[in-house]
């Protein structure tokens, strides 16, 4: 049988200023109207960032709130909404208000799980702590929200079976392959053929390519 094929829309990210690219949406208005547009032109996902009134990205769960309540005031849009639980940039984010907006805000139905830490080269470290990612599955299963399990480098892997395994995290899983991070894996055909072998029975899994090496989206999927 044919599966249908699933887009995902990420809008803004955590990184890239409006200077370099000025599409891009920074306002809880701006995101819903471009997250809209999207879902018009045949996303099925948006993937939401947002940023503090600098443009930088940041953990505020009163945007992510509005953002939310403009999207779902057009009511004939159905897309489905998944918010971050990493896009701070202003380093004051804690553990405690990365996942904020996950227990308090209604209408996220998917939130990312960025299943272990390495370094982001050259920024510095990009920290999930399994204190941090054992509460994040649980908040996730008491809220009904499905885990998007970002999976940068293969021992994360072996992150997230464990946290299944200790019931911190649902399944079926679903696998979000996040390749070409300098200081993760790049973005081959190999290393994503090796990770889509390695995820266990009934997964599903969806991958992209960080950087210039978004371009080569199409041929990796």
């Amino acid at each position: 049988m044919m599966e249908k094929v699933i887009i995902t829309a990420a809008l803004t990210g955590a990184v890239t200023p409006k200077e370099k690219n000025a599409s891009i949406p920074l306002t809880p208005a701006e995101i819903a109207e471009d997250a809209y547009a999207c879902w018009k032109a045949g996303a099925a996902i948006v993937h939401l960032h947002m940023r503090n009134d600098e443009g930088i990205g940041c953990m505020d769960d009163k945007k992510f709130a509005e953002t939310i309540r403009l999207l779902r005031a057009k009511e004939d849009c159905d897309v489905i909404i998944n918010c971050t639980s990493s896009g701070d940039n202003t380093r004051t984010a804690t553990n405690e208000t990365r996942m904020l907006h996950m227990q308090t805000v209604d209408g996220i139905e998917m939130g990312s799980y960025d299943a272990g830490s390495f370094n982001w080269m050259p920024g510095g470290v990009f920290e999930n702590s399994p204190q941090f990612l054992e509460k994040l599955g649980d908040v996730y299963m008491e809220r009904g929200i499905k885990p998007e399990i970002e999976i940068f480098d293969a021992g994360m892997l072996g992150v997230t079976d464990y946290f299944v395994k200790k019931g911190h995290l649902p399944t079926p899983l679903h696998f979000q392959f996040c390749l070409g991070v300098l200081g993760a894996m790049p973005a081959t055909v190999e290393n994503l053929q090796y990770l889509v072998s390695k995820i266990p029975e009934g997964s599903t899994w969806s991958a992209f390519g960080v950087g210039k090496q978004h371009v080569r989206n199409e041929w990796l999927l």
